[in-house]
């Protein structure tokens, strides 16, 4: 008897590799966080061929560019989504704002002391 062709390969598994943490990473504001999609079968053989399709929750505050998350304004939390075909996995991304930078400035009793110039 000749072999059964196979069906096509239908995705069973969404991973979304980068985060820190499964699921959870906290950006600064101005950073960005590398996040990659990764497709299986059913038999656990990866599926390049799979397109995958990324979307903000939030994109005002949480962008995704060319495979970047691209934190832009504080808040949170963001899903940043992988999608493809009916399988969907997420990243939930918190947003801390940049620390303000604090210039040192001379205490009131040391520039009294230094005298007039």
């Amino acid at each position: 008897a000749a072999p059964v062709p196979a069906g096509p390969r239908v995705a069973t598994t969404l991973l979304v590799v980068g985060a820190p943490a499964p699921g959870r990473a906290t950006l600064t504001v101005g950073d960005s966080l590398r996040l990659r999609a990764r497709v299986d079968d059913a038999r656990g053989a990866r599926m390049v061929e799979a397109v995958v399709l990324w979307a903000s929750s939030d994109p005002a505050r949480v962008a995704f560019r060319n495979g970047w998350a691209v934190a832009l304004a504080p808040g949170g939390p963001v899903d940043v989504t992988a999608t493809s075909g009916r399988l969907r996995r997420a990243v939930r991304v918190q947003v801390t704002p940049r620390a303000a930078a604090v210039a040192a400035a001379p205490a009131p009793a040391a520039a009294a002391a230094a005298g007039p110039s």
